[in-house]
């Protein structure tokens, strides 16, 4: 199997115009870092919110009307694998800091139940 965290990833580019205050996903991947990038993909994953393919999708939406190069999403998780109580805080502590306390929150119930 392939290193998750080691495949090629997009760049972080600025995007005009995000879609509002709830930019779309595919919006959303344009302006993070590949770090960032590794953990919401994890995070979209493990909440079942999307897949392996619907991630690809988002990707290659952002290179709409370009050539399409061979890019693999990242992951902070590989996304088969069980994450561990440190990778789960790590999740906690980056959206903590980016405010985002619903993701937080469902990552503290994810990790009780590890």
């Amino acid at each position: 199997m392939a290193e998750w965290s080691n495949a090629l990833v997009l760049k972080t580019s600025v995007l005009q115009g995000t879609g509002g205050s709830n930019p779309s996903f595919s919006a959303k991947i344009k302006t993070m870092t590949d770090y960032q990038q590794s953990i919401e993909n994890s995070f979209r994953i493990l909440t079942g919110q999307a897949t392996i393919e619907t991630i690809c999708i988002a990707l290659t939406l952002h290179f709409q009307g370009e050539d399409v190069p061979d890019v693999f999403p990242i992951f902070f998780i590989e996304p088969d694998a069980i994450p561990d109580l440190d990778q789960i805080d790590t999740m906690i502590d980056h959206f903590e800091f980016y405010e985002e306390y619903e993701k937080c929150a469902w990552l503290s119930d994810y990790k009780k139940k590890l």
